[in-house]
Order: C-alpha cells, then structure tokens, then sequence
C-alpha cells in the first residue's frame, strides 16, 4: 500500500483535493484502524481544507511516532500560523522541539518529512525536502524511493521557476541540467524494477520538455501496468489538451467517466472540449451542473476548486455562453459562501457578471471586491472597464490616473493598457497611440498566458478582452491611410494575427470566426472570408451572423443568386435580422442587381426608419460590451451604403432632385468622418449622371491630399479624364500626381498600369523599373512587373527581369510563386532545362521541413505545391524522361493525399480548385500509366481524378476510349452520355457515341446526332464530313446540300474554308462528280488539319478515276487503259504528304503501293507486293483497320497477277473479320471483290450474299447493285436486272456511262424502247463517245418504235 498510497497522495494534493485525501485514508483506515501514515495524511487534508484546528487535534496524538515526529510537528507549525488568531508562543515551542527531531530522525522520517515539505510547496520548503532527501542519499544512495523523490523535487524547482518567469538563459541551462539528471535518475529505478512514481516522473519530464508525445507514451505504459491508478487516465487527458488533440481529450473523457462518473477533472475535460472545440454551450451547461453536485459530495470544503473550475469555463463561453455562465455563477457563489472575506472570489463574480452584461451589479461587486482588500489591482481594473462601458468617462479617467502612477512600481499590465487604449479612442485623442496601447496589452497578456499551462492557460487567454481588443483595432483602421497605394491596414493585419492564435487554442469560438470574417471582409479578401464562416456554421448550424456575413461576402463576388440564399436563411433562424440595417442593405443591392429597383426603393426606405440610421453606433466606444448579438451592430459602412443606393435608385427612376437631397442628408450626415470620401464619390457619379462631367470633376478635385482617401479619389477622378473627356494627358498626370506624393513600389506600379491603359509602352517599362528599385526584395512587385513585361510581348525583358529578381527577393510563398511564373514563362518559351531547374527548386524548398509544416497548412501553399508537380511533369514528359515524369506524380498525388485535412473549414470554392489540380494530376499520371500499358491503373487514376473533379472532361473521355477498346460498351456509352448531358456538344464524347450508334448499326440515331451539331454550329466540318458519308451510305444524299448552304452563309470566310471545301469535295466524290471532287479538295489541301484526307480521297480519285474497279478486272469492252498522267499526279500528292504523315503511316505506304500497280506492269505490281507483305510482317501491332487495307491491297494486286487463289483468301480472310464502321470502305470493297471473283465462277449465291451484305452497310453502293443486276441478266431475268440497275444508276447520279448501258440493254431485252432511248441519250450527253452504245441499243430502239 506504501506506493499506493505515496502516488495517490501527491496527485490529490496536486489537485488540491483534501476531501479526496480525507476519504482515500478512511477507507483504508477501516482495514488498518491505526496505520500513523494514514492518520497523518488525513490530517494534511484537513490542513487542505483549512481546518487547522480539526488537523491540530488529529496531529497531536501522532507525535508519539519518531518517524513522523519531524513531518506532524512541521504540519503542525503550519497549521498554528494559518489560523485566524496565531499561537506564536506554541509555535515557537513546535520550533524548537523541530530543531531537536530533525537531528535525530532516521531515513524513512527524512523521507516522510521530505515529502510534506514539498507538498506544502514555496522555495524555502523545497530547500528542506531536497535537504532531507540528500541527507537519506549519502547514507542509502541506492535507496529507490528517495532517488525517486530527489528527481521530483528537481523538476518541481524548474517547473516553479518557470510558472515565476524566471528565464535567464544561463539558470535555463542549469536547470535543464538538473531535468536531465532527474530523467536518468527515474531511468536507474526503472532498470531494477517497474515503478510507478518513476513512470509518472519520466511522464512530467518530457511534459516540462514540451514532447507531449513522449509523456504521452509514459502515461499508457502506467495505464496499462497499473490499471488501478484512474489518476494516469486524467493526466493523459490534460497532456492530449496540452497537445490540441481534441478526439483523444474526449476519448479520455469518455474512459475516465465510465470508471468513475463523478470523478471531477474527467467531467472538466468533458466541458473543456465542449467550449473549447465543438461549442456545445447546453451540455457544458448540463455537465458542469452534474459537477457541482460531485464537488459538493466529494470536495464540500474546497472554494478554490469552484474558483479553478469556473474561472476558465466562464471565459470560453463570453458573453455569447449565457447558459454556462449561470452555471459558473453557481460554482463563485458556492466559493464565495465558503470565503466571504475573499476578495478573488469577489472579483471572479463580477467579472462573470461583466460577461453577462450586468454592468451595473458587476460594478457595485468590484467595488465589495475593493473593499475587502485594496490592494487588489483586478478589482480596480474592473470598476475602471464598468464605470467606461456605463459612459462615466471622466470618473474613470481619475481612477486611472492614479492607477498608471501606482503601476510604475508594479510593472506593465495589459488590463491596465487595454482600458488607457479604451479611454484614449473614447476621448478620440491620437489614434497611433491608443494602438501602441493595444499592442502592449496584447504582448504582457500573451507573455501572461504563456507561463500557464492547462486550464490556467485559458483563464490568461481571456478571449472575451481578446475580442474587445480586436474590436477596437477594427475601429482604429477606419482612421487609417486607404488605398491601392498603401500596405494593408496595420490594426486589421494585427487582428488577424490576434484572431488567428486564438482560435489556434480555441477552435469552436463562435465569435473569434464570425470576428476574424469581419476583418478579412474589412481586408477585402472576400474568399478567405468564406472558411470562418463555414467552420461557425459547422458549431452553430442556426447561426445567423454566419448567414448575413456570408450573403455580404456573396454580394461583393457578385453571387447574388447564393447571397439571396444567404439571407433567406439568416432570416429563417432569427426574425431579429429584418430590424438590422445590414440586412436591408444587402437585400436593396440584391435587388439592384435583379434590376427590381420599386421592391429596393422600399427596402432602402424602410431602412432609413430603423433604430441607429440616425445616430453613429460604431463611435459608441461600449459597443462591443453593449451589443450582444454582434449582427444587430450597425456601422457607417451600413448607413452609408443606405444613402448611396438610395440615391442609386433615384438615379435609376430620373429622380435627380430626390438623388441630390440623399447625397447631400449624407454630406451632412458624415461629414468629418473617415468615410466621407466614398459619399463624394457618390456626389461626383450623381453629377456624372447628369452629364454635368465639370461639376464631377470639381468634387473630386476639393479632396485634399491630407485625407486618408485622396489616393481613390485621385484614381477616380482619373478614369473621368480617361472615360468621359478621352484626356490621356490628365489621366496619367492623376497618378504622377500620386507618385510624387507617395513615391513607393505600388504607386510606380499604378503609374505602369495607367501607361499601359493608354498605350505608352516605353513610360510603362520606366514605371516598372522604378518599381523594382523601390522594392527590389518584394517578390509580389517583381512578379507584376513581369506579368506586365510578358502582357507587352517583351519576353526576353521578362526573363531578364525574372532571372534578376529570383535571387534577391525575400524567401517566403511570394518568392516561390514568382518561381512557378518565370518557370511557367520558360515552359511556354519552350525552355524546358531551365524550367525543370526552376521547379525542382520550388519543390526541393517547399519539402524544406520548417516551410512545409509552417505554410502547407495555407491552401494558397499547397495549390502552388499541385501545380507545381503538375507542370514538372508536363516539362518532363516532353523531354521523355518517364520515370522522373511518373515520381514527381507520385509526389504530388501523396501530397494531396497527406493533408487533405487542411482544407477543413475552408470556402468550397478553394477545396474545388485544389480537387481540380488534383483531378489534373490524376489524368496525367493515368496517361502515363497508359502509355506503359498499365490499363488497370490507369483506370484506377482516372476514377480518382473524376472523384476530385466529375467534370473533368478529358479524364471523362480517356475512360470511355479505355472500355471501348476492352469491348466494355456499356460502360463507354455511360460515360459518353454523361459527358453529353454535360456538355451537348463535346465533339469527342459525340464521335466516340456516334460510334457506338454505328456499331448497333443506329445510322438514323448517329445522323440525328451530327443534325443536332449542325443546327448549334453550322460550321462543325467534321460534324459535316460525317454527315455527308452517314447520308450517301443512307442513300439520302440528296439532304446534305441545305447543311452545305447553311455552311457557306454561316460566317463570312466560310466559303474559303479548307473544312467547308472538303466537305464539298466529299460530297462531289459520292456524287460521282471527280473532276468537282478534285477542284474542291484541291482548295482543301494545304490544310494543316483537313490537308491529309483531302490529298488521300485525291490520290483515291487519281487512281481509279474511272470510277470503275479496274484493279480486279478488265473493262467489259477491253483491257483497261493505263492513265499514266493520273499516276503521275497520285505520286506527286502523296510525296507531298509524305512529310506530314507519320514515318511509319500504314495508309500512305498502301497508296504508294497502289500507285506503284496502277502502271499494271507485272514488275511493279510484284514489287509493290513485296513492299506490302513487308508492311504485314513489321506492323504486328498496328491497327485492324491498316491491317484490312494492307490485306485488300495484296489481294488488289494479287488479282492483277491473276493469282486469284490467293487473293481469295486474303479477301475471306477479311470477310470472316466483325464489320467496323471505320473500316467500312476497305470491307465494301473486299466485299465486291470476292463477289466478282465468285461471279466469274458462277457462284450466284454467294455474290447475292455479298452483294447484300454490302447494300446493307451502304445502300449507296452501285456496284453492288450493279453486280445484282448482271447476276439476273445473265439469269435472263431482265425485269430483276432493270430494278437492281436503276438503283446502281440513281447511286451515280446517272453519270455512270458503263451502268447507264446495262440498264439501256436490259431495257431493250425488256422491250421498253421509249426508256432505252431516254437512258441512252443521258448516256451519250454524259459521254458523247461512249463505245457501242448507238448501234447495239440506241438504233436497235428507235427501229422498234418506228411506226
């Protein structure tokens, strides 16, 4: 029981529990009814409880015990001069009996005593237990409990010395030297056996070292090595709060309560999570109610207790915590009952009054508080904060007259300079120095609170004069030079470093996010106003602050659809916001902006009848104390922005008189304020209205060069010179005007830009430069400097202008991103070296590990990391370096991936633009991936860049590509469609849909979609191109020309079009019109883009420019003549586009090789036979749809070797392989051929079987048709013939001479003589000359017809 009962001891007398210690020595008195060591520790909780006299009688009978005679006469000394009336003739006996015992005690009274003398704590009795101790270990030095207490009084001395300030640099040094010893110390104990004291020390070690993580791990050994002792479980949760790690506080918590529910410092952490972390302000109230009772049952004697509980509880609700600060009222008032004469309890009390906004009885206490001890310097303070928040400005002024000469012997204090600072602003008397006042509270406040550690630490903290100080910055900044020429304001810059650190310690304050919204909104900086709001809307979803100030910041986006939104739920969650001017205010612009301006001019009249618009609320100095709910607050931005809309709507209906007379109430309404300027502004537009541009002028010019806002009037009455007088010279002479006054970077820079406006390059360079050499370090001036440079076209100035700034400018985020611009510049410039050097260095400087943990956080910090990688990449990938390519997304995928977590709170519109770069890198490294052929990783990394971005369309289409070549087609047309109802009329996602419409053979479906296209855009070519070939297949040709037409009258360069006219030579080469189909593609062919299919389809027409299928046959009338001309021109085409196509371009090789046999010489034909079986063998991997022409060419030539065995196998061979629209030519041809081959053998089945096959695929195919009919005239079925060969004749737009003759002759076997003349001489009117036709059937008709 011996170290039981050492350690639960020394934690309860930590703690300050002597009930605690009262109850844990009974129960074990009960088995050990007269065990000294439980008797005297029963006494000292007594002693806790400040029952002296109880504890003396209790001491008394054990001084009988020689081991404890040095402790209990000790404790008793103590007791005798606590006590109201002391006994100096009895202590001074106790003394002396003291002197004799310490002389003669052995170790484990040395021990005992020890351990008294350090709980009673102070120096002098630290001394004596350190004494006592040293004293056991020169006699036992191996003696492990006494080892263990020298080590704890070591780190009790340091832990004292730095809760006293005491930082010296060399008594630091000591000091730790005497930490480390302890350390080892516990360590040497530890080596002969566990021991929890020396646990439980190694754990206040590394607490005092600030590695919580370590301490942390000491802790869980104690827990899991002595699960009985709770106490382990409550300081891993006060370590956890040390750290900020609110999930395993509450964890803890929740551990803590389940073992023992009453136990006090579990429900405190339970509280502190709850205020500090999720601001759940009625189940802190609930929990603190439950621990009162358990302090009532288990500490009923313990004021300070109550006073160390409510005291930082009362500060993390403030004011806003009306529910919690009742219940840590209860906890002061029990406290005071305990300690009337008190005067802390007194002052605890009236500051929570304070906070609930009882000024009054909050006074008259600090006043009670004053009385009972003068010399309580926090009860002045608090009279002097009452007596100014109740406008009693001048009493308050004496008292702290007096106050600053007393604190000159007592040192700074930040209350003391907080309310100088509120007086100073009240009085309106240098505003510089009530700032530096506000500094120096804000600095002895913060070096306050950073010797507390744990709940005092948040007691410090006082975030409520926080907030106050806050407020009064904000305050200060509208006396502050305004302007583009200007630094951001120094008190909102300072307030949100303020805010910033407070909710660093205080996550779930409500007021310090809807505060720190405020002043981003003050700094402009709309978009990082968004994360406050969002994270109070997270704590307080009913929130209607949140809800107004998010629909100011949407209206100053322009998203005055979202501010609407906004504002009709600020409305739904409290009916008090339609008596604020805010809410009128942004529900007027919103209806401005909808153009409703009867409904705004009712709002904004309803707002000049609301409480405040006549009287400046902000300039009551109390109004952060009087206002409770900070929404309701109305400032002179508000009421101004009511004179000027209300003029604005006056101006809107031509009601000028009315407009004046709300300006000039708002002249006289604000004049001598800081924002006057904005309501001449508003004058100077009004007259601009009028037209009266003089008058506007004058306005302007009255502002005096000593007014915070002559810079925006200067710049204002500038863009009238430029806009409305067209006068250059003024215009730039307006801001020279404020270059010569304010000659800094951003001045020369404002100068540059106005250069720039009106076209005076060389004056904007000499801007430029000079803004460089005012702020040469500046990375922010360098990189608009060489945005402007790059505007101009100077890139060679630009790079040297980036090169020499990259090594001078100041390290930090500006520097890195003016990094990622120069390497963005040499990227575009095509110097990849020097712009993978440049992000190599960005990425190895942001790795840095101090930068990355201090700015990684920052959203900006890491879209510059994601783009970073992703334009590395991009550098890499062009330079073939794969592997470093695929690292570097690697990189950046895990950065992503690691700290995704710091976006929480954040405006979605920055967690889009991050999910977006992500979604980028994603794509990139699935195209990498594919490229490898590593299709399932691919599609793993496209999946993940459709999860951060669904709309990324690339990605989108990458996918449907990927499961169409796998044949999952399905899932293509799901994504393609997607894509589609996104975008109607992505060209990607259409053509890939389009093919799978051909695919199921729906033509009617896939022209309908090509229809669509045209009628949004009627000069989509390739929409056009792929209409025109839907239609000719469907035979319906004849609806291509309206599309054409709309082509040409669709934009006025339409006609010269290269798009346009190969589409017009497509359809002239359907319409079997060559010579048209040639002037056409002609025009097309020096095309970058159209060039290549026009000059294929030409070589096409050059080749066979019969329009017959000479390759597989000879003529019917003779052997087919060679048009050596034709060939030659095929030749030149395709050395020409040779160039242009890929080295190894399957389709260019087979031309050349058809070209090669269109001499028909055997060595030619042999010669290209050998070329394309070459082809075969070397392109193994090439595309079906190569492969199928490469094979059809073989069998062409094949044919004309006739060595038709084998080219009927190449063609069968073709024949067994799935029809492909893409390919639907080269299989129509393989098609006729075999057909024609089975003809010549008599298999009429199989050449109906092709011939069907073919006009099934295209209903155009004349030879199919053609082939049909001589297959039935053979047959001598001439009425069969005739159909199939008007169909074959209507496909040629009867411009066919060898079709038109076999329809003629079967005619004439028909005995329709009238026909057969009419056919012949279309026949002879298309091709005078054409053989036969006049004797053998034209003549033989008319003799039949001749009466």
């Amino acid at each position: 029981m011996g170290e039981e009962l050492h350690v639960m001891v020394k934690y309860y007398v930590q703690m300050g529990y002597g009930h605690h210690i009262q109850t844990y020595c009974k129960h074990h008195l009960l088995k050990c009814p007269r065990d000294p060591t439980l008797l005297f520790w029963h006494a000292y909780g007594l002693l806790l409880e400040e029952a002296y006299v109880e504890a003396l009688k209790c001491l008394e009978s054990l001084k009988q015990y020689r081991e404890l005679e040095v402790a209990v006469l000790a404790a008793m000394i103590y007791a005798h001069q606590h006590c109201k009336v002391v006994d100096e003739d009895q202590v001074h006996i106790l003394s002396q009996c003291l002197e004799l015992a310490e002389k003669n005690i052995n170790e484990k009274g040395l021990l005992f005593a020890a351990t008294l003398y350090w709980h009673l704590g102070g120096h002098g009795n630290l001394q004596k237990a350190q004494e006592f101790v040293g004293r056991v270990l020169r006699v036992q030095p191996q003696y492990a409990h006494a080892k263990c207490l020298h080590a704890w009084l070591g780190l009790e001395g340091i832990s004292m010395s730095h809760s006293q300030g005491e930082q010296e640099k060399h008594a630091t040094d000591v000091e730790w030297n005497i930490a480390e010893s302890s350390l080892q110390t516990f360590d040497e104990v530890l080596a002969r056996g566990s021991n929890i004291d020396a646990l439980l020390g190694r754990a206040s070690f590394y607490e005092l070292k600030q590695d919580y993580a370590k301490a942390l791990g000491e802790l869980n050994q104690v827990i899991v090595l002595h699960s009985w002792f709770l106490p382990a479980l409550c300081q891993k949760a006060r370590i956890a709060m040390l750290m900020q790690d609110w999930d395993l506080v509450q964890e803890t918590a929740h551990v803590i309560l389940q073992k023992d529910p009453s136990n006090i410092e579990g429900m405190r952490m339970r509280v502190q999570v709850m205020l500090c972390f999720e601001n759940k302000m009625s189940e802190a109230a609930s929990v603190l109610a439950d621990m009162l009772k358990s302090i009532e049952q288990l500490e009923t004697r313990n004021a300070n207790l109550c006073l160390q509980v409510a005291q930082p509880f009362a500060r993390l609700a403030g004011r806003g915590g009306i529910i919690v600060l009742q219940k840590t009222l209860m906890f002061i008032e029990r406290a005071q009952r305990l300690k009337p004469k008190e005067a802390v309890f007194a002052v605890e009390l009236a500051d929570q009054q304070f906070l609930l906004g009882d000024y009054k009885a909050a006074l008259s206490t600090y006043k009670m508080a004053a009385g009972l001890n003068e010399l309580n310097m926090e009860a002045m303070y608090g009279i002097i904060q009452c007596l100014l928040v109740l406008g009693e400005v001048k009493e308050a002024e004496q008292q702290l007259e007096f106050l600053v000469e007393v604190s000159v012997s007592m040192g700074k204090s930040g209350r003391l300079s907080y309310l100088l600072a509120q007086l100073t602003w009240w009085k309106q008397q240098e505003h510089h120095h009530c700032r530096d006042l506000l500094d120096e509270s804000y600095d002895v406040q913060m070096g306050m609170m950073r010797s507390k550690k744990g709940f005092e630490m948040y007691t410090e903290l006082n975030p409520d004069r926080l907030l106050g100080i806050v407020h009064l910055y904000i305050c200060l900044s509208r006396y502050e030079c305004k302007g583009p020429h200007v630094e951001k304001s120094y008190s909102l810059q300072h307030s949100l470093h303020i805010l910033e650190h407070l909710l660093t310690s205080v996550p779930g304050l409500v007021a310090a996010h809807l505060m720190l919204a405020r002043v981003l909104i003050h700094l402009d900086d709309f978009e990082a106003a968004h994360q406050p709001l969002q994270s109070v809307l997270v704590l307080d979803p009913a929130n209607a602050s949140a809800q107004l100030l998010l629909a100011k910041v949407y209206v100053n986006q322009g998203n005055f659809a979202i501010a609407k939104q906004s504002l009709e739920q600020a409305l739904s969650k409290d009916f008090i916001v339609r008596e604020t001017v805010v809410y009128h205010v942004l529900q007027a612009q919103i209806l401005v902006n909808c153009l409703q301006f009867e409904e705004a001019l009712k709002v904004l009249e309803a707002a000049m009848c609301l409480p405040g618009m006549r009287q400046v609320t902000i300039d009551s100095k109390s109004s952060y104390f009087n206002c409770k709910k900070h929404m309701e607050m109305t400032t002179d931005a508000d009421r101004i922005m009511v004179f000027l809309l209300l003029a604005e709507v006056h101006v809107q209906f031509n009601h000028f008189p009315e407009a004046t007379k709300t300006i000039q109430e708002a002249m006289n309404e604000f004049s001598g304020c800081p924002e006057e300027v904005q309501v001449v502004i508003a004058n100077c537009d009004l007259a601009l209205g009028r037209g009266d541009v003089d008058a506007a002028v004058a306005i302007l010019s009255q502002v005096s060069q000593g007014s915070n806002y002559y810079v925006p009037a200067k710049v204002a009455l500038a863009d009238i010179y430029m806009k409305h007088q067209h006068d250059k010279a003024r215009f730039s002479k307006c801001y020279m005007d404020i270059v010569q006054l304010f000659p800094n970077s951003k001045t020369y820079l404002m100068l540059g830009e106005a250069f720039m406006r009106i076209d005076e390059s060389e004056q904007a360079m000499k801007a430029y430069v000079a803004a460089s050499k005012e702020s040469p370090q500046d990375a922010s001036v360098a990189s608009q400097v060489g945005h402007a440079l790059v505007a101009t076209h100077n890139y060679g100035k630009a790079m040297e202008h980036y090169e020499s700034a990259l090594p001078i400018v100041e390290d930090g985020l500006a520097k890195l991103d003016l990094c990622y611009d120069v390497a963005d510049l040499y990227f575009k410039l095509k110097n990849y070296e020097r712009a993978e050097e440049l992000l190599n260095k960005l990425l190895a400087n942001v790795e840095d590990g101090c930068f990355l943990q201090e700015n990684l956080k920052s959203t900006k910090t890491l879209m510059l990391c994601l783009r970073a990688s992703l334009l590395l990449s991009k550098v890499q990938n062009i330079q073939r370096k794969q592997g470093s390519a695929t690292q570097v997304m690697l990189n950046a995928r895990d950065l992503h991936n690691n700290y995704p977590l710091e976006l929480h709170g954040h405006h979605s519109d920055a967690i889009r633009d991050q999910k977006h770069v992500a979604a980028d890198i994603y794509f990139q490294f699935a195209q990498e991936c594919e490229v490898q052929k590593d299709v399932q990783k691919a599609i793993a990394l496209l999946n993940e860049a459709l999860k951060c971005n669904p709309a990324h369309s690339a990605a989108s289409l990458t996918l449907a590509k990927i499961h169409l070549s796998r044949g999952e087609v399905t899932d293509c047309e799901q994504k393609c469609s997607a894509l589609l109802r996104a975008d109607p009329f992505n060209e990607e996602a259409g053509e890939i849909l389009v093919n799978l419409m051909l695919h199921r053979e729906l033509y009617d479906s896939a022209i309908l979609h090509f229809q669509q296209i045209l009628e949004h855009n009627p000069n989509h070519y390739t929409a056009l191109a792929q209409l025109i070939q839907l239609l000719w297949r469907a035979a319906r040709s004849e609806e291509v020309e309206p599309y054409i037409q709309r082509a040409e009258k669709g934009t006025p360069t339409a006609s010269s079009h290269a798009g346009l006219n190969f589409c017009k030579g497509l359809l002239a080469c359907y319409s079997n019109n060559p010579c048209e189909a040639h002037q056409m593609l002609n025009n097309a062919r020096a095309d970058l883009e159209w060039g290549k299919k026009a000059i294929f389809i030409m070589v096409e027409i050059y080749l066979n420019i019969d329009n017959e299928l000479g390759w597989e046959e000879s003529n019917l009338d003779g052997p087919t003549v060679v048009n050596e001309d034709a060939i030659r021109a095929a030749h030149k085409l395709l050395s020409e586009n040779r160039d242009l196509e890929p080295p190894r371009s399957t389709r260019q090789a087979v031309l050349e090789c058809y070209a090669t046999m269109a001499t028909r010489q055997k060595h030619d034909i042999e010669s290209a036979l050998m070329r394309l079986q070459k082809i075969a063998r070397e392109d193994t991997i090439g595309l079906e749809k190569e492969k199928i022409s490469n094979m059809l060419a073989m069998a062409t030539g094949l044919t004309m070797l006739k060595q038709v065995a084998k080219a009927k196998n190449q063609l069968r061979a073709i024949d067994r392989m799935p029809f492909k629209w893409d390919d639907a030519d080269a299989f129509e041809r393989a098609w006729l051929m075999l057909a024609n081959i089975h003809m010549q053998a008599g298999k009429q089945e199989a050449v109906e079987e092709l011939c069907k096959k073919c006009i099934k695929y295209n209903k155009a195919c004349s030879k199919a048709w053609e082939l049909l009919g001589l297959m039935m005239e053979k047959n001598h079925m001439y009425t069969e013939a005739i159909n199939f060969y008007k169909n074959a004749w209507k496909c040629q737009k009867q411009r066919s001479p060898a079709i038109g003759y076999r329809l003629a002759f079967a005619y004439l076997k028909d005995k329709q003589y009238i026909k057969v003349i009419c056919v012949c001489h279309k026949v002879l009117q298309a091709c005078p000359h054409y053989p036969k036709i006049r004797k053998e059937v034209l003549d033989k008709a008319r003799v039949h017809v001749r009466p």
